[in-house]
Formats: structure tokens, sequence, C-alpha cells
């Protein structure tokens, strides 16, 4: 893959100009994300907290199958993402996230991740709906298709259909 297009998503960043940024912009302040973003590209972790890393781990789990498996793929969808993140961030607050801004990052931090474990335990409910919707889906062997035996028990597995 070529260095353009494993920088495919730091090319989505579009640079914030003085004239574009409001006054309280904290002077000198990094841009979180296009730093990120040329971190993720460069491979150059030095002085990143591990738990920035975790979180990017979990991330790349999400990306898209044909993405999965090569990392220039992956850092470019990354990279891709977070440059969506940042233009919604200068759209909805009028600047990109700075270093620096007068919030308590860990609390944001904090906050985030309880949102994200709500939203992955509504993906978890809904996956479970969909299949217990189907009566031949196991919850035991985590499959459809399952032979529903008089007693109400799974042919697989002998366990009651609705546990």
């Amino acid at each position: 893959m070529s260095q353009s297009s494993l920088n495919a998503g730091l090319d989505r960043i579009p640079p914030v100009t003085q004239d574009q940024s409001p006054p309280e912009r904290v002077p000198g302040g990094v841009d979180v994300i296009a730093d990120l973003c040329g971190r993720i590209a460069t491979g150059v972790f030095y002085g990143m907290d591990d738990r920035t890393g975790r979180i990017l781990h979990m991330a790349s789990l999400m990306a898209p199958r044909e993405v999965q498996g090569s990392v220039p793929a992956l850092k470019a969808w990354l990279c891709g993402e977070l440059s969506e993140r940042r233009r919604l961030g200068v759209a909805r607050y009028g600047m990109a996230l700075q270093a620096g801004n007068g919030r308590d990052p860990e609390a944001d931090l904090r906050q985030e991740l309880f949102d994200a474990a709500a939203y992955s335990h509504q993906a978890e409910l809904e996956r479970q709906a969909i299949h217990y919707a189907d009566p031949t889906y196991c919850p035991h062997c985590d499959k459809h298709g399952c032979i529903v035996r008089e007693d109400g028990t799974h042919a697989g597995c002998g366990r009651p259909v609705r546990p």
C-alpha cells in the first residue's frame, strides 16, 4: 500500500486556520486528533499512554472486515474515523479538540467509557433479541437451526429452549 493511501485518513483532516478558530482557542494548544492520527500513521507511539493504545485496539475490533488483517488499511481506517470525529467537533464546537482546553480529560474519558459500555451492552441485547425471536436458536450452542425436542430441549446440547 502506498504512503498516500496509508495517510488517506490524515488527508481528510482540514487545517484549522486562525480565522476559523474562535477567540477561546487555547494558544499553542495541540490538535489532539491530528497528533493522534500522525502517531498512528507513522507508528510513533513514544510517550503515549498505554490506555490510548488499548482503546485504539478496541476501536480496531469494530473495523470493517476488508480492513482487518492489513495494518496499513487499519491505520487509514482509524485515522479516517478519528478525522470524522474531528470534523464533527469543529462543526459542533467551532474548533478541534485541543490539549489544555480547561476541561478534565480524565472525567471526560471516564464518562465516554461508561457510554461505550452501555452502547456495547445495548448491541448485545439487540443481538440476543434477534436470536431469541428464532425458536431454533440455542444460546448455549450459539447457533440457529437446532432441532427442538418435544420436551422443549435442544437436540444438540440437551438444554431447555429458553433457559
